[in-house]
């Protein structure tokens, strides 16, 4: 069975994926969100060679995770 925030952010995409297109996250992004690319693989549940082999290019299932743990995080700051 997969670790819980996986299948967390596969039922949030699923459910966003229906909406309209998301605007491209660039891994210069990604990286200045979580602070540096050691912590980006840590929100993200991967490790740092996994992000190294994106090599500079996110895919597109990341985009979804980072997009809807973005939005989480800017929900939490609003609040």
């Amino acid at each position: 069975m997969p670790p819980l925030h996986l299948i967390r952010t596969r039922l949030i995409l699923d459910f966003h994926k229906s909406e309209a297109q998301m605007k491209k996250i660039t891994f210069k992004q990604a990286v200045k969100w979580a602070g540096n690319s050691s912590q980006l693989a840590k929100k993200l549940g991967i490790t740092r060679q996994a992000i190294h082999d994106w090599n500079g290019s996110i895919p597109e299932m990341r985009q979804w995770q980072i997009a809807v743990l973005m939005a989480e995080e800017s929900d939490q700051e609003a609040a």
